[in-house]
């Protein structure tokens, strides 16, 4: 399903890019992360809705396009931080998906090497997609991890 839409994207992108593709958004995301839910976060359900919106052709073509571009390689020559799940877990229903998910992880960790000759990756057990809106101990290691990173990559005080 996933390599027709990409592939449907792809031919509509130039000439209808405002197409709405035939995607079934699962509403178990939002509502791992809101608080009416099963998060700890308050937003507006209006311009974060938990049905999503519509996935339009050009907007997948172009983060596909992007996807295979870091897969290359980037080239970047400076160290770079990748942070992903421990776990990923497609959403379905009698998953937690509070427990520690992310359905990029896998990509996330093969395209980070690929950025840079010095990636550092770190995976987080517990995170969510987006693992600042992970629990406050996951998010708390996240932040952990970032410092620890910075203080040894990012010189301070030099001119």
């Amino acid at each position: 399903m996933r390599a027709a839409g990409v592939a449907l994207a792809r031919s509509l992108a130039r000439p209808r890019p405002l197409a709405k593709l035939p995607a079934a958004l699962s509403q178990r995301y939002v509502h791992s992360i809101h608080r009416d839910h099963d998060g700890e976060w308050e937003f507006d359900l209006v311009w974060k809705p938990a049905a999503g919106f519509p996935v339009r052709a050009a907007w997948l073509a172009a983060i596909r396009r992007g996807q295979r571009r870091v897969h290359g390689g980037l080239g970047i020559d400076v160290p770079v931080l990748v942070m992903a799940s421990a776990k990923t877990v497609k959403p379905k229903a009698g998953v937690d998906v509070t427990a520690a998910t992310s359905c990029s992880t896998w990509n996330t960790s093969r395209a980070g090497p690929a950025a840079s000759p010095h990636v550092t990756l770190v995976r987080i057990d517990g995170g969510l997609h987006d693992l600042v809106l992970s629990a406050k101990s996951v998010r708390e290691r996240v932040f952990d991890e970032l410092g620890r990173w910075m203080t040894a990559y990012l010189p301070v005080g030099e001119s």
